[in-house]
């Protein structure tokens, strides 16, 4: 307790006049910074409720019910994380204290279920605009999982805690102290995508687009409606300040470019839409090639929509989007059956087959998120949770975090080398060894993806290998970029 008596007498033994000078904002930042230090000194909690409380306060007064509800859930974490001897040392702390505390009773109740999405919207907004704010994050997907258990949120929300409070605790114990060598993680990247435009902007930029183009939409031709579409679709590339008409002339671009029978450029137009707005791209693009397979009559006309088919279907299965991916694969099968090409009909196949794996998988694995949201430290579940980012996903933080507390001795001892961030070209060499090896556990994509981890690594240390070892690993690289 020596640790909060220090803390609480920079707090509450200055000037009261100081105190009530301090804005929300101040009392906020002051209690986020304790929130972030509690992670390695679990006494800082309590400093951080008083502060917490006392920013609530100041946000219910000026009328501020987003800011409010944001330190409320801060709060809600303090709640979750303070011992028993903290809460009876915080009642103790005046009236400060005391207003915290009395938050702490209102939260512990649940919250109409209706209000679910409404709050989960706003951590993922959030989650979009501080992606390296983890422990916030986390703390936001708590209160979620916690206070709405009666939804579909709570296991959405859990998995999102688990995966950002283990890169929060890392980073402020030292265990993560940087990205690990050129790897990006997915999980935590901002998104760049914008929000739909409203409905009353899509039928003015409508409107505006038909009144320009009016002659082309006169136009019946397949290579006319080709050629419109093309037009359509360089515009709306070029179209930087005007969402809503970028919108209209992208999708209208895909809609001549289908008529016109023009495969390739009517995918591009639902890419680049997709790429730009936050919309279900994956289902359109299902739609546009059952128009375009309409138009498909000869054997070779069919080889290409299968082919598209399978590259929607692999873009699905990455989103995890089962639904679209299992009819992007069917269809796609369907297509290269048409096509008489037995080789991309087994492709077709195998992604089916792949779809049902990755299916069962999950099952295990939000088993694991669950287990971990209730006890982190669980080795099992951090070993399966592990394997799935690394060697599925290709996700390697948070993935190798979790390895690092599995229970798998050789897959633990990798993913610590890993994090502690070797650069000499014999430590990035042996770190390789240890995922090339480690690969071997594994089978098809897996196993490849550890094994690209491990080529990525020989690549680094090759330039300052001496022979014969670099010839050795320069071979081994050659291999495996040759598919051997």
């Amino acid at each position: 307790m020596r640790t909060i008596v220090l803390a609480l007498f920079a707090l509450l033994c200055s000037a009261p006049l100081s105190l009530r000078a301090e804005t929300p904002a101040e009392f906020e930042a002051r209690g986020v910074s304790a929130l972030k230090q509690a992670l390695t000194d679990p006494d800082q909690i309590v400093s951080a409720a008083i502060s917490l409380g006392m920013a609530a306060q100041g946000y219910d007064d000026a009328k501020d019910a987003v800011k409010s509800a944001e330190m409320n859930a801060l709060l809600f974490w303090c709640n979750k994380k303070m011992t028993l001897q903290q809460v009876d040392f915080l009642l103790r702390q005046g009236n400060e204290g005391a207003a915290a505390a009395k938050r702490f009773t209102k939260m512990m109740k649940g919250l109409p279920p209706g209000d679910a999405q409404t709050w989960f919207n706003r951590a993922a907004e959030f989650a979009a605009a501080h992606p390296d704010e983890h422990l916030l994050i986390a703390i936001r997907f708590c209160e979620i999982a916690d206070r709405f258990k009666s939804t579909e949120f709570p296991v959405r929300a859990q998995e999102r805690f688990v995966r950002e409070i283990v890169v929060a605790e890392a980073l402020a114990k030292g265990t993560l102290k940087s990205p690990p060598i050129e790897m990006k993680s997915g999980a935590f990247a901002s998104s760049q995508k914008q929000p739909m435009p409203p409905e009353d902007k899509l039928n003015e930029a409508r409107a505006a687009m038909k009144q320009q183009y009016a002659a082309d939409f006169r136009t019946t031709k397949p290579a006319q409606r080709a050629d419109f579409g093309h037009r359509l679709l360089k515009a709306g590339l070029e179209t930087q300040d005007n969402p809503a008409m970028q919108f209209i002339l992208l999708r209208e671009a895909a809609e001549q470019c289908a008529n016109g029978r023009e495969t390739d450029n009517t995918m591009r137009a639902l890419s680049e839409l997709g790429a730009r707005f936050n919309m279900d791209i994956l289902s359109l693009k299902l739609d546009f090639l059952a128009r375009l397979m309409a138009y498909a009559v000869e054997p070779e006309h069919h080889k290409p929509l299968a082919m598209l088919y399978q590259a929607v279907g692999n873009e699905a299965l990455a989103e995890e989007n089962y639904e679209v991916a299992q009819r992007a694969f069917e269809y796609g099968e369907a297509s290269a059956q048409r096509a008489e090409d037995d080789r991309l009909a087994a492709r077709m196949h195998a992604g089916i087959a792949a779809l049902h794996e990755v299916q069962g998988e999950l099952t295990k694995i939000k088993t694991a998120y669950s287990t971990l949201y209730n006890k982190p430290d669980d080795p099992e579940a951090n070993l399966l949770l592990g394997r799935f980012l690394c060697a599925s996903r290709g996700e390697w933080i948070p993935g190798l975090l979790f390895l690092a507390k599995g229970s798998d001795a050789a897959l633990k001892a990798a993913a610590l080398k890993d994090l502690a961030g070797p650069t000499e070209a014999a430590a990035l060499a042996d770190l390789a060894d240890d995922w090339w090896n480690a690969a071997e556990k594994f089978a098809g994509s897996k196993k490849h993806k550890l094994r690209e981890r491990a080529a990525l690594l020989y690549e680094k240390a090759l330039p300052d290998l001496a022979d014969p070892q670099k010839e050795a690993v320069a071979k081994r690289v050659a291999d495996f970029r040759a598919g051997k």
